[in-house]
C-alpha cells in the first residue's frame, strides 16, 4: 500500500476518534478563558502544596497566668521607732529608690547627736594640744576650721597649752636658779678648800721646821704639841671642805636630775593623757556615727522603685514601736514576671530560656500588642489548685514592663491576668494537615 494512502487513512481514523469522544469534543470546543482558569487552578494547587511543605508555623504551649512582682514585697520597718512627724505618701503612690516616704520626729536624736559632736570636736582640739605637749612642739591652730565652735575649742586648748608650758618654764626657772646658786656655792667651797689646803701646808711646814729645835732646847715640847694640834686642825678643816664640795656637787647633780625628770614627767603625763584621750575620742566618734545613723533613720526611705501597697500607720503624731512594720512596697523592675500554670500533658517540651509571648487580658491584643519574654522557671513537681486540678508552675520574665500605643505607656500592675504562649518549635503547614491522617493511619486496623 502506498505511503500516501496510509497517512490519509490515519487522519481518517483520528477524525473518527474525535467525533466519537465527547470529552475531546468538549475540550476543544470550550472558550479560551476556561482553558486559562483550568491551568490557573492546577498551578494554584501545586503552589499551595509547595507552600504548605515549606511554610513553617510555630508550635506553642499555652498557659493562663498572672503578673506577679519581680521581687518580693518590701516591708519597711524602723529600728528605733518614734513619733510620726510627716507622711509623704499614700497607698497606691509610685515611689523611687531613696525617696523619703515618712519622717519621724528627730528632736531627741538631733540633740544627742549635736551634743556628741560638740564633745568630739572638743576632744579633737584636746588631742592636738596633748600631741604638742608630748612631742615638745608648738601648738598651732590649724586653718580652715569648719565653724566658730571648733575654733573656740582650739583657742581654749591653746590657752591651756600656754598656761601649762608657762608653768613648766617657771619650774625650770626655779630649778635653774637653784642650780646657779649651787654652782656658786660649790665655787666658793672650792676656793675655801684651796685656801685651807695652803694653810694646812704652812702649818705642816712650821711643824717640820720646829721639831729639830726641841733637841737643842730652843723650843719646848709643849710648843711642838701646840704646832701639831694646829696642823691637825688645819688638815681637818681642809678635809671637811673637800667633803662639803662633794656633797654640794652631789646635790647639784640631784637637782639637775630633778630638772630633767620634771620635764620628762611633763611629757610622759601628756603622752599618758593623750593615749587615754585618743581612746575616749575613738569611742565618742563611734558613738556619734551610731547617733548620726539613728538621726538618718528618722527619714524613712524607699529601698526600691515601686508602688505603695499598704500603710500600717496614717496618723501624724502617732507612735511607731521599734521594729514594727510601717509601709509595704511592691517593687517595680525593668522586667515583669508572669506566673502561669501548665497542664502536665503540655510540660514535656518546655525548658528554661524558651521564647514566650505574653498577652494581657486587660489590653486588647489586636490593639496594644503583646510582650516578648523567656521562660525562666519550671516547678519541680505539680501543684494542685483549689479545684483539685494538677498543674506545673512556670515563670516567664518579659523584656519590657509596659505596653505602649501612640507614645502612651500603659502600666502593668501585679495581679493582672495574662495568656502565655511558650514557643516549643516549628512545624510545616503540610505536617499540620497530615497530622490527623497520620494519627488515623497509626491507629487504624489495630482494634481487637
Amino acid at each position: 500500500m502506498p505511503a500516501g494512502s496510509i497517512k490519509v487513512q490515519d487522519k481518517h481514523h483520528a477524525s473518527e476518534n474525535y467525533l466519537n469522544d465527547p470529552y475531546a469534543q468538549t475540550y476543544f470546543t470550550l472558550p479560551m478563558r476556561y482553558h486559562v482558569l483550568l491551568l490557573a487552578t492546577v498551578a494554584f494547587i501545586v503552589s499551595a502544596i509547595v507552600w504548605a511543605n515549606f511554610a513553617k508555623l510555630e508550635e506553642v504551649t499555652r498557659a493562663d497566668g498572672k503578673v506577679i512582682p519581680a521581687r518580693q514585697v518590701q516591708v519597711i520597718q524602723n529600728l528605733e521607732g518614734g513619733i510620726v512627724k510627716e507622711m509623704l505618701v499614700r497607698e497606691g503612690d509610685k515611689v523611687t529608690e531613696g525617696q523619703v516616704i515618712l519622717r519621724l520626729d528627730d528632736t531627741r536624736f538631733n540633740s544627742m547627736y549635736r551634743e556628741g559632736l560638740r564633745n568630739q570636736q572638743g576632744m579633737q582640739a584636746k588631742v592636738a594640744r596633748l600631741e604638742a605637749e608630748a612631742e615638745g612642739e608648738l601648738f598651732v591652730i590649724p586653718d580652715g576650721l569648719p565653724n566658730d565652735q571648733v575654733e573656740k575649742n582650739y583657742r581654749a586648748e591653746k590657752k591651756l597649752y600656754q598656761s601649762r608650758i608657762k608653768s613648766l618654764a617657771a619650774n625650770n626657772d626655779v630649778f635653774g636658779k637653784q642650780l646657779e646658786q649651787a654652782e656658786q656655792e660649790i665655787s666658793v667651797a672650792k676656793t675655801e678648800y684651796e685656801r685651807a689646803k695652803k694653810i694646812y701646808k704652812y702649818a705642816r711646814n712650821e711643824l717640820n721646821l720646829s721639831r729639830p729645835l726641841v733637841a737643842s732646847g730652843s723650843l719646848s715640847k709643849i710648843e711642838i704639841l701646840r704646832l701639831e694640834r694646829d696642823a691637825f686642825e688645819k688638815d681637818n678643816i681642809a678635809r671637811q671642805l673637800a667633803s662639803d664640795i662633794k656633797t654640794r656637787i652631789s646635790a647639784q647633780q640631784e637637782l639637775q636630775h630633778k630638772v630633767t625628770e620634771h620635764e620628762v614627767n611633763f611629757r610622759t603625763e601628756a603622752r599618758d593623757e593623750l593615749t587615754t584621750t585618743k581612746e575616749e575620742y575613738e569611742q565618742v566618734v563611734e558613738a556619734n556615727i551610731a547617733l548620726y545613723d539613728r538621726l538618718l533613720r528618722t527619714e524613712v526611705l524607699s529601698p526600691v522603685n515601686g508602688t505603695v501597697k499598704k500603710l500600717h500607720i496614717n496618723t501624724v503624731g502617732g507612735v511607731i514601736q521599734p521594729g514594727k512594720e510601717i509601709i509595704e512596697i511592691v517593687p517595680s523592675d525593668d522586667t515583669l514576671l508572669i506566673e502561669a500554670m501548665v497542664r502536665p500533658a503540655d510540660i514535656a517540651f518546655l525548658y528554661p530560656n524558651q521564647k514566650a509571648v505574653v498577652r494581657l487580658t486587660a489590653y486588647d491584643f489586636a490593639v496594644y500588642g503583646s510582650l516578648e519574654g523567656r521562660l525562666e522557671h519550671i516547678s519541680a513537681d505539680t501543684i494542685v489548685n483549689e479545684r483539685g486540678e494538677s498543674f506545673y508552675l512556670i515563670r516567664v520574665r518579659t523584656d519590657k514592663v509596659d505596653l505602649s500605643k501612640g507614645g502612651e505607656s500603659l502600666a502593668i500592675m501585679p495581679g493582672m491576668t495574662a495568656m502565655v504562649d511558650i514557643i516549643t518549635g516549628e512545624k510545616s503547614v503540610i505536617d499540620y494537615l497530615l497530622k490527623p491522617i497520620k494519627r488515623a493511619q497509626m491507629s487504624a486496623l489495630t482494634e481487637r
